[in-house]
């Protein structure tokens, strides 16, 4: 499940190929825990399993444990100093998101960024 979620101030827009995953990036960005405001906060991609987050993140692993997640990866949406957002894929199946996942993830929330710079230079 993919979800490209942008936010501001008072609003929050997810897209995703599954409504479960635009619920799990709004509860996030509501509360303030789970990979989302992490990726935020780091300013890069994070990558888990529901089996490593239990200490860091309780009501997230919980929310993962009722909804079937297993593992994500989840990249900021950066424009120069702000974030615009989050990419988040997320594995209803164990140790399935790897490195590799990894890397494809930051590289096309890095895409998502520069496609935005262009965009808004040209409006």
């Amino acid at each position: 499940m993919l979800c490209l979620t942008f936010f501001g101030h008072d609003w929050v827009h997810p897209v995703a190929t599954e409504e479960l995953a635009a619920v799990v990036d709004r509860e996030q960005l509501g509360t303030g825990e789970g990979p989302c405001p992490e990726s935020i906060r780091l300013r890069r991609t994070v990558r888990a399993e529901l089996t490593e987050i239990r200490v860091f993140w309780p009501a997230f692993a919980r929310l993962c444990r009722e909804t079937g997640i297993r593992g994500f990866v989840v990249a900021p949406v950066l424009r120069g100093g702000s974030t615009l957002g989050t990419l988040s894929c997320y594995s209803r199946k164990p140790r399935s998101l790897g490195s590799s996942d990894e890397r494809a993830v930051g590289f096309v929330a890095a895409t998502i960024s520069a496609m935005r710079g262009l965009v808004s230079q040209r409006v």
